[in-house]
């Protein structure tokens, strides 16, 4: 329904909650210190589908990113995905 409707009004939907969602409107164990809101591991599950909107053309997004030293750096989202893909492989 969302998809649909986001679609109707020419904007981008990306669906993270069947990646995430244990099914009690929570996260799956391991992507959540809290509950609601992603960790390291959970922002890693949601890069994937970002990617796919990214490579097609959907938006030319500009994120602001924190790096180990609490500096904020600005990235483009195929630049932040990457980055976060190479920290969890390393």
């Amino acid at each position: 329904m969302a998809e649909k409707y986001a679609e109707q009004i020419h904007v981008l939907y990306v669906d993270y909650y069947s990646a995430l969602a244990d099914g009690s409107r929570f996260l799956k164990d391991g992507y959540s210190m809290d509950g609601p809101h992603p960790n390291d591991k959970g922002y890693g599950l949601m890069a994937p589908p970002v990617q796919a909107a990214v490579e097609k053309g959907a938006y030319p997004l500009q994120l602001t990113v924190r790096d180990k030293q609490n500096k904020d750096q600005s990235r483009t989202a195929s630049q932040a995905i990457d980055f976060e893909i190479r920290k969890e492989q390393s």
